[in-house]
């Protein structure tokens, strides 16, 4: 019946599926504010050590420390990004499999 309101069989799939494009896209879009906002974090880290190394030179082992944390920072960013970004794609395959 198409005149009752009730959603058909294939209105129903494809709304699923519409929703789990939405949800998708707003993981992404969540998971880039997040990854843009840590690697941002850790540009501003690296270009104060730059500064305060070019005032007073810092120990070699100092600098090499912090630039080991440098790196790390930007390891732990991609790391947490990519885990992220592979828990929202499959949550829409889940959710575009149980839909039909």
């Amino acid at each position: 019946m198409y005149g009752s309101g009730w959603p058909t069989r294939g209105a129903s799939r494809s709304s699923v599926f519409w929703r789990s494009i939405l949800l998708l896209l707003g993981h992404l879009l969540a998971t880039a504010a997040v990854f843009v906002a840590l690697f941002t974090l850790g540009w501003l880290v690296s270009c104060a050590f730059n500064y305060l190394n070019s005032i007073h030179k810092f120990p070699s082992t100092i600098l090499i420390l912090l630039t080991h944390l440098e790196v790390g920072l930007v390891y732990i960013d991609a790391g947490l990004s990519g885990a992220v970004l592979l828990a929202g794609i499959f949550r829409f395959i889940r959710d575009v499999l149980e839909s039909y």
